[in-house]
């Protein structure tokens, strides 16, 4: 990114409410990665602002044109599973998806990579053990890597 680029707000797009016993041990997804944001050091934490955020699930519309207003858009997580096809908002999102996702950057965390596989005809199924499950991954970011990168820069 350019050194006199303005840097342009992160949209987070919740999917859905959190899994049961979720928000109890660690709170809700947006705090969740609010503060990983903040933790990592990276340029984009500053860019992560939760009044640029749209709940889908609950009728939120999709900003229609947010290349210009957006940096990035995070897809958060769910207690929903993708291949739950009931939700009256799931194509749609989906729908935007693929259409803007050569005009920004787009991440997903959890049911959020999961729509990003199916939006592009990839196959998800339910774990064996369940809808869902968790865990934890320690990541290292590269910090030189990530000051040369249009979103993390």
């Amino acid at each position: 990114m350019a050194a006199d680029a303005p840097a342009l707000p992160i949209l987070l797009v919740s999917e859905g409410p959190e899994p049961p016993g979720i928000v109890e041990r660690f709170g809700e997804f947006d705090s969740l990665i609010a503060t990983a944001l903040a933790s990592s050091s990276v340029a984009a934490a500053a860019r992560f602002d939760l009044s640029c955020m749209v709940r889908v699930y609950a009728g939120d519309p999709l900003p229609p044109n947010p290349a210009g207003k957006f940096g990035a858009v995070l897809l958060s997580g769910s207690k929903y599973n993708v291949t739950e096809t009931h939700h009256d908002w799931l194509e749609p999102l989906k729908r935007w998806v693929r259409e803007h996702s050569g005009t920004l950057p787009i991440f997903g965390i959890c049911f959020g990579h999961q729509l990003l596989t199916v939006a592009f005809e990839g196959a998800v199924a339910p774990m064996e053990a369940g809808k869902w499950g968790g865990g934890a991954v320690e990541c290292a970011i590269d910090r030189s890597a990530a000051a040369q990168d249009e979103v993390f820069g």
